[in-house]
């Protein structure tokens, strides 16, 4: 029995490690879809390479009707990427008070490298540690 616990925690582990797209649970009850980018150069399965200029989006599950939304977790190195729109896309035909996806977009501005911290909380509840935080690491080549 004892042989068999670790070698499940590592097939867990590796499943969690191989997926490109994973899903998980939000302690408010909201599914949560985690987003990859495009490029391995960094090693990094949530990495996004662009060229300055162009945009790219990270859209994340959530369900403003918890209280619950995405906010920048740590201010952005404007010399490489900026966020130039966020918006919440409700699930078309869902009941009220269902979940939808938050989707972030940003530009890359100048070759560098950043990275980008997403928390999902209650805003009126900033000494709350998060939810749920993302990080996305960014090459702009």
């Amino acid at each position: 029995m004892a042989g068999r616990v670790p070698r499940l925690a590592a097939l867990a582990l590796a499943g969690a490690l191989s997926s490109a797209c994973s899903q998980s649970t939000t302690p408010d009850g909201s599914s949560m879809l985690d987003t990859t980018g495009r490029g391995t150069e960094l090693g990094d399965p949530a990495a996004y390479v662009v060229a300055p200029g162009e945009t790219f989006e990270i859209r994340l599950a959530a369900n403003p009707s918890t209280g619950f939304a995405w906010e920048l977790g740590a201010p952005l190195d404007g010399a490489v990427v900026r966020s130039i729109a966020n918006a919440y896309e409700p699930k078309v035909g869902d009941r009220v008070g269902a979940g939808g996806i938050s989707v972030w977009k940003f530009e890359g501005v100048a070759a560098g490298r950043a990275t980008i911290v997403l928390v999902y909380r209650r805003p009126w509840e900033p000494e709350v540690a998060p939810a749920r935080t993302a990080t996305y690491s960014v090459a702009v080549d």
